[in-house]
Formats: C-alpha cells, structure tokens, sequence
C-alpha cells in the first residue's frame, strides 16, 4: 500500500480530483504529485499562489515553500501552512531578490503570468535558482 502524506484522508483528495481550489485538471495535478513523491523537495519555489490548491500539495512534501503572487491573497499562505513562505511581489521582484540572496531551490513551479513574455522571463530567472522547473 502507498502510503499518503500527511493530511490526506482518501486517495482522491491525495490525487487531487475532488478539490476545487486547485487550478489544474487532474492529470496536472498528478504529473505534479507524481514529480513531488520521487523528488522530496527540501526547498521549493511557487510562482502563482492563485487559491493555493498546488501550494497545498507543495507544502505536504517540501520542507520550505516560498510562494510568489502580486495577489495580496498570496499573505494567507503562512496562516494556512506553517512551511509556506508567502513573498507578495511580482516574479521579477521576487526574483531579484532571491538571486541576490543566493538562495537556491530542489523543485520551482512557473505558473504566474501566462503571457509568453511572462513566462519566458520567468523560466530564464529561475535556471540558475533550481534544479528541477515545471511550467503550467
């Protein structure tokens, strides 16, 4: 039997089919709690908090989150997971900031600004932040 994180009482609340705050279909949402299993992630960047279904399921499996939105609802984050770190700035902010700090992450999930300007400067920022990105 494979055992569920924490806080998951039924298989299809593990996998995310029942949930409505999380923006991906359900084949999204299990690409991404698939990749989360194998990698374990110690350090992990969010760009997007949105209704913080992918926040969720990043805070179950890494030891830090630091989760980017210009949406001041990005703030709820550190009320609702105690390993959430909400940063309320834009991608390039965020960024900056974090390269200036030289902080680096195991796992980074792009899914902010949708434009293809937005998400092509997202990416190149977060190559040299993160071993593993996933885009949305």
């Amino acid at each position: 039997m494979t055992m569920m994180a924490p806080g998951y009482e039924s298989l299809l609340e593990y996998l995310a089919i029942r949930e409505s705050d999380w923006m991906m279909s359900p084949s999204e949402r299990l690409a991404i709690v698939g990749l989360l299993e194998i990698l374990q992630p110690a350090r992990t960047l969010e760009i997007g908090y949105r209704l913080g279904g992918c926040t969720r399921r990043l805070s179950a499996y890494s030891g830090t989150v630091y989760s980017v939105d210009i949406n001041e609802r990005v703030r709820e984050a550190a009320e609702r997971f105690s390993n959430v770190k909400p940063l309320h700035m834009s991608s390039h902010d965020a960024f900056k900031m974090l390269s200036g700090n030289c902080e680096h992450f195991d796992l980074c999930v792009i899914d902010g600004d949708h434009s293809e300007e937005g998400a092509y400067a997202d990416l190149k920022a977060a190559i040299p932040l993160a071993d593993v990105i996933v885009m949305h």
